[in-house]
């Protein structure tokens, strides 16, 4: 098998192709960078500790002997200060195709508290044999009314809110990639957060943003977005996550033959610049930040006429 590392991303490799005369069993030994960064809100130092670092199949199917950590991964992090970060590098041992992730479980005591936290991480997307035809990059776009935006969170202006960016890339050159916008999903923990829909300016211009049909040509790219919207007098905190077009809602349509390929959620790989919350690139929490004056209260009447 050939191997081919993305150089934007050290835990994305690809096999490409089978090299004849060879065992299709061989084995590759690409990596899987961790970082781990002291966010605390107290802002004093933790000591920290891996717990466990666990490969897992994107489609939920049994991992078997496919892949696995080479190495132990209860390892003692040591103290990290507030805002400081310490990064260690894993061995993988990859037996056969699939599409993979990873979890990692840590344990964070603060110093100045002694009470332990646990924390759960999901992450580093590993392509093996089977390339992601779509990548979608979600970002912020940067406002005055946003404190500050990591690992999910945004803390905003009370009454505020966010506007994101989808940028959707087709990555291969034979097939035209037709699906509709990125609708949010209902979540108990919504609460002071609306809106959020991805779609197009077009669609934007509704009262209500429609969600319609888009086309992307091959290797080329369309972006959409989404105004994530919050109630002045509401609750501290609210949470958006987004829903990935499925089957029957997204497909590939071959160039030369016309044929279709359903896709799958699965199919879809997701970044965030922003940071994931709790290891999700498709959830983000809204936090009124009260440390900020509130926008103008406008009653519904007002806003909506």
């Amino acid at each position: 098998m050939l191997v081919q590392e993305d150089p934007g991303n050290d835990s994305q490799y690809i096999v490409t192709e089978n090299v004849e005369g060879k065992d299709e069993q061989d084995v590759i030994n690409p990596r899987v960078r961790m970082k781990v960064t002291n966010v605390y809100q107290n802002r004093t130092a933790v000591n920290a500790r891996l717990q466990g670092l666990d490969p897992r199949a994107r489609d939920k199917s049994p991992l078997g002997a496919r892949i696995k950590v080479k190495e132990g991964v209860s390892i003692d992090l040591g103290t990290i200060e507030h805002g400081q970060s310490i990064e260690r590098v894993f061995e993988l041992d990859i037996r056969d195709d699939g599409r993979f992730e990873f979890q990692a479980l840590l344990t964070a005591v603060p110093t100045d508290s002694g009470e332990q936290y646990n924390i759960v991480s999901r992450g580093a997307p590993i392509a093996v044999g089977q390339p992601y035809p779509v990548e979608i990059e979600l970002k912020h776009v940067e406002s005055s009314t946003i404190n500050d935006a990591k690992n999910g969170n945004f803390f905003v202006k009370p009454g505020s809110g966010v506007h994101i960016i989808a940028t959707v890339v087709k990555k291969t050159s034979n097939s035209r990639l037709e699906f509709k916008g990125i609708r949010t999903k209902p979540t108990d923990q919504q609460r002071n957060a609306f809106g959020g829909v991805l779609t197009s300016e077009q669609g934007r211009s509704f009262f209500i943003p429609l969600v319609h049909d888009h086309a992307v040509e091959p290797e080329g790219s369309t972006v959409l977005g989404g105004n994530i919207t919050t109630e002045v007098r509401g609750y501290p905190t609210g949470q958006i996550s987004w829903q990935l077009p499925g089957k029957g809602e997204a497909r590939l349509v071959d160039i030369d033959n016309r044929s279709i390929t359903e896709l799958a959620e699965d199919d879809f790989l997701v970044k965030a610049t922003y940071g994931e919350y709790i290891g999700d690139p498709l959830t983000v929490r809204i936090v009124q930040d009260y440390r900020q004056d509130p926008v103008p209260f406008r009653s519904v009447s007002e806003r909506f006429g």
